[in-house]
């Protein structure tokens, strides 16, 4: 799914949880990927890119992308009874370019006044920790009826251009989404819309291995090519404390 900045919000709803009534959805998981490389946020602008909402249309939770001095950060926000909002503003987790593998979970408070409830984010399998995560939620009336995907604050960004990208979105109530490994062998083999996280790849192609769009490579990943022809695209380049090596078989 790509989604432009436009005057107008722009998404996918999932009405799912609003179907099951036994039990009612008081917890529940997402993980979905997201690209920002193409996006510029104006200055305090921030684009809210996932929701949950109540039977009556309430936000419940919100996952909002902004910029602060350069860097991209993913804040949570989420509501308590009677529409407290709280969230984790200045202690947001910094969402590198590429490809990244978000998870959210939520959950509703188990009683009045228990404050058990919360929402936590992983991002590429890593959970967010401390204040970056929201907890002692008092949000015990709170029922999830539906989520919604994309560009939701569409038209509230004026400042801001580009789009956004989000691919394989799964949800559960309960567990956890896990991160999908993309394969990279082949014949020919195209390497896009990759991102190497850190640890051991070893792609592998019986002709060729090319790079293209929304390939990266993180800090730490160790990342070996083998083909007869590896062809890196311009604008292609390694971040320090990453190793890139590619390797040319020799034919007998």
């Amino acid at each position: 799914l790509e989604v432009m900045l436009d005057n107008a919000p722009a998404y996918v709803e999932d009405n799912t949880p609003g179907t099951l009534t036994a039990p009612t959805v008081t917890q529940y998981l997402a993980r979905f990927y997201f690209a920002h490389n193409d996006l510029v946020l104006g200055a305090g602008e921030e684009l809210v890119l996932f929701g949950g909402y109540n039977l009556a249309g309430n936000y419940l939770f919100q996952v909002l992308l902004l910029e602060d001095n350069g860097a991209s950060k993913i804040k949570l926000v989420a509501f308590g009874n009677a529409g407290v909002q709280v969230s984790s503003m200045d202690h947001e987790v910094v969402l590198p370019d590429g490809w990244r593998a978000l998870e959210v979970e939520w959950k509703a408070a188990t009683g009045v006044g228990s404050r058990d409830g919360f929402m936590n984010l992983k991002v590429d399998g890593v959970a967010a920790v401390g204040l970056q995560n929201l907890t002692g939620l008092n949000n015990d009336t709170h029922v999830l009826h539906s989520v919604r995907l994309g560009v939701l604050n569409g038209g509230a960004l004026p400042a801001s251009s580009g789009n956004v990208k989000f691919d394989a979105f799964v949800s559960y109530r309960d567990g956890d989404g896990g991160i999908l490994d993309k394969n990279c062998s082949g014949n020919a083999v195209q390497l896009e819309h990759i991102t190497f996280l850190p640890g051991s790849k070893t792609c592998v192609a019986t002709s060729s291995l090319n790079t293209g769009a929304l390939l990266t490579v993180d800090g730490g990943a160790d990342v070996t090519m083998i083909s007869p022809a590896v062809n890196l695209q311009p604008g292609f380049s390694i971040p320090s404390g990453a190793t890139f090596r590619t390797i040319s078989p020799v034919t007998p």
